[in-house]
């Protein structure tokens, strides 16, 4: 299977602005090829900021099957309740979660996320600090 075609271009300036209408001119002649386009607002860096502090005190006082884990192999295990996703067999032996990423969330999905990692600490009586703020992310 191959990857799809993806390419990303952050906005940030009328230059870049400028760079995405010659890119969706140059797709004028291959319509039928099934192109899409997604605009999407990142994450902010105060969504961001919450979730590792999150995971950081959901690392320190969740001891989960026997051990404390690291805020990222939290993430990553959040990740995969929240996404879903498909396990592919590991080099070393085992499986291994695979298409879980927050890189590419937008600021309403990436709520969403972190409102699972709520979930996860108030279902074990973790309190997080800034809820209010996690509502205003």
């Amino acid at each position: 299977m191959s990857q799809p075609d993806r390419r990303s271009l952050p906005l940030k300036s009328l230059s870049d602005i400028d760079k995405g209408i010659q890119g969706i001119k140059a797709l004028r002649n291959r319509l039928n090829e099934g192109w899409t386009l997604v605009l999407t607002r990142k994450r902010r860096d105060k969504q961001n900021n919450l979730m590792w502090m999150w995971l950081t005190i959901i690392s320190n006082k969740l001891e989960w099957h026997g051990q404390y884990w690291t805020p990222e192999q939290w993430k990553d295990n959040l990740m995969h309740a929240y996404k879903g996703g498909c396990f592919m067999p590991g080099i070393e032996g085992g499986m291994v979660p695979i298409g879980n990423s927050s890189s590419a969330m937008g600021v309403k999905e990436f709520a969403e996320f972190l409102d699972c990692i709520h979930a996860l600490a108030a279902r074990e009586g973790i309190e997080l600090p800034n809820p209010e703020e996690r509502k205003a992310a």
